[in-house]
Formats: C-alpha cells, sequence, structure tokens
C-alpha cells in the first residue's frame, strides 16, 4: 500500500469526545473523522471484543476512500452468512499461505488506491493480498464477525500496509499478512507493525485502534 495516510490524530480521547477530527492523507486532502467519542460501554460504535488482546477505540472513521469503495463494489464480502462448522485457524493458515503464492507483489495504486479481490491470482499490492483473503475466508465459511480489514504501517521502513485480522474464539486475534508465510500472532504483529484503523463489522466503518 502506497503512503496513503499521513495520519493527524488528537493527543487523548477526552480532547476529541463529541467534536469531528480529520486525517490528513497528503496532497492537501483530509479525510473526515466523526463525529468522535470516548470510549463507552454503551457506544454505539463498539462491537463486542472476541479478542482482547486487539481492539478498537469506538471512534468512527467516516470514510477512508479506498475502503468505502470496496464496499461499493463488493458487497457480498460484508455480508454476515449462516454460521459454518470450520477451523478458522487452520483454515486461515492455509489461505494465508495459498494467496500468498497466488498473487506477484507489484504496485497498482497509479495514484487512485484500488482494494480488489484476486480470487485466481494475478498481480497486486498488500491491500490486494488483504482483500483476496478476505474473498476466500468468506468462501470457506470464516464467520465475518471474525475478520477485520487492518490498516497499519512498518516499524522498518514506516509504509503503510494492509493485513486481514482474524479473531479466533480461546486463541486470540491473529494477522495474515503477505510478508509473512505463517500467521503473526498480537504480539508479532506488534512488534513489525504500528496498527492505526481496524474495521469494526457491526458499523463496517474503520476506527483507531486503541
Amino acid at each position: 500500500m502506497r503512503a496513503l495516510f499521513a495520519v493527524a490524530l488528537c493527543v487523548s480521547l477526552s480532547a476529541c469526545a463529541g467534536e469531528s477530527e480529520t486525517v490528513n492523507i497528503g496532497n492537501g486532502r483530509m479525510i473526515a473523522m466523526g463525529p468522535t467519542r470516548a470510549i463507552s460501554a454503551t457506544s454505539a460504535f463498539i462491537a463486542p471484543a472476541i479478542s482482547k488482546e486487539i481492539h478498537t477505540t469506538g471512534r468512527a472513521i467516516k470514510d477512508i476512500g479506498a475502503y468505502s469503495r470496496l464496499k461499493q463494489s463488493n458487497p457480498e464480502l460484508f455480508i454476515e452468512r449462516a454460521a459454518a462448522s470450520v477451523n478458522a485457524m487452520q483454515t486461515a493458515d492455509n489461505i494465508n499461505s495459498r494467496v500468498n503464492g497466488m498473487i506477484s507483489f507489484a504496485d497498482d495504486s497509479n495514484g487512485v488506491e484500488s482494494w480488489r479481490a484476486l480470487p485466481t491470482g494475478g498481480n497486486g499490492d498488500c491491500d490486494d493480498y488483504a482483500v483476496t483473503k478476505l474473498y476466500h475466508m468468506v468462501a470457506a465459511g470464516v464467520p465475518r464477525a471474525q475478520m477485520r480489514l487492518t490498516v497499519a504501517t512498518s516499524k522498518i521502513t514506516g509504509q503503510w500496509h494492509l493485513m486481514l485480522a482474524v479473531d479466533v474464539p480461546g486463541h486470540g486475534t491473529f494477522f495474515m499478512d503477505n510478508n509473512n508465510e505463517h500467521l503473526l500472532d498480537a504480539s508479532e504483529a506488534r512488534d513489525l507493525y504500528t496498527l492505526w484503523f481496524m474495521e469494526n463489522n457491526a458499523t463496517q466503518r474503520m476506527e483507531l485502534v486503541a
């Protein structure tokens, strides 16, 4: 993923409560964030946490362009289907490895970031890997509520990155990363990346990571 988001964030939750924020995405462009509010047990922004290791603050980001366009172009990826009997951990591990081998890395943005599913492979960047993994996980019957697209930055290069997080009840949160053949647990992911935004499936919006 190219350096789309130069993040300008509030310093504290209390300073942002009830106000609007913006995220500077470069080239004079801003993303609206808000109205924002501090975390609350009754907040409509908060989805029930499956894992205690990774959670969101409850401050919704109204729009991250590529995410909004993905929802419009691929609504089937955002529909919760009937639960299937599937081992989420094993399925995620298999799909992570398979998709990493199916796609050849190439910057495909051409100035406009596009998150695409490439079900049979092709050329794409990190967001295409993540969305393709989401496509195959949904097809395999993993509940959509257990999967969250996650925007991060590399602690090594500083580049923006997209991964798919999978919540496995009883085991925690794991990340499907095109830079790693094995699933990353929450600790490994935080060692390699700074996590910025994570999907809230209840609202179908991106939220700031706590």
